[in-house]
């Protein structure tokens, strides 16, 4: 399945307004804890939270809706099954993953979590051609999609699209991008075994 694809089957629509909203994580550990600003558009949003919290998907849209906004879904992939909405599943809300989340309202929206400094990914063999991932890097790297790209065994593919508008940009069909915290991306590749790869560097988002 092209990346392509895969974002047209989410089937998502669209809307307008602001949206501004205050996360935080209570009971934090020794971790430093840091704040992230995540803006959201109207319609689908290709994004990851790049900080670690203890949100669940169902936590993220209530206090959307607190804050007024009219989110209509928030969904993840899971490589296994495809997409997966929080009304199906509640899923947490993981810094290494990526997530569209559909608002109606758009605007800012203030997270607070702790950093993260290392991560080891894993795309495994599944019934998908190629195979695929939704990520999240929530640290900053210096990292570009062609790096990601020459760390996989077949590699089909590193994606990215627009919020809003869900143009893409894929490497190596099109330029080279560099990898950005709050940004999720398709991986795809056709390995014929689970692979793994580690990625690190200094956390996003700034001191608290």
């Amino acid at each position: 399945m092209k990346a392509r694809d895969i974002l047209i089957w989410a089937g998502f629509g669209a809307g307008a307004g602001a949206l501004l909203y205050f996360l935080s994580r209570k009971g934090a550990a020794a971790t430093p804890r840091r704040k992230f600003t995540l803006s959201l558009v109207s319609g689908v949003n290709y994004v990851s939270i790049p900080l670690s919290t203890t949100m669940k998907a169902s936590d993220l849209k209530r206090a959307i809706k607190e804050a007024g906004g009219e989110p209509a879904r928030i969904s993840r992939w899971d490589p296994e099954i495809g997409w997966v909405t929080e009304e199906e599943k509640d899923f947490n809300i993981l810094p290494y993953e990526g997530y569209l989340i559909d608002c109606i309202e758009g605007g800012e929206l203030e997270i607070e979590g702790r950093g993260v400094t290392e991560h080891t990914y894993t795309l495994p063999v599944t019934s998908w051609q190629p195979n695929v991932i939704f990520i999240g890097i929530p640290f900053i790297t210096g990292l570009s999609a062609s790096d990601l790209y020459n760390m996989l065994e077949n590699p089909a593919y590193v994606c990215k699209y627009a919020s809003g508008t869900g143009t893409s940009t894929c490497y190596p069909d099109d330029k080279d991008f560099p990898l950005r915290c709050g940004e999720g991306y398709l991986v795809g590749a056709d390995n014929a075994r689970n692979i793994s790869f580690t990625l690190s560097g200094e956390p996003c988002g700034t001191p608290v």
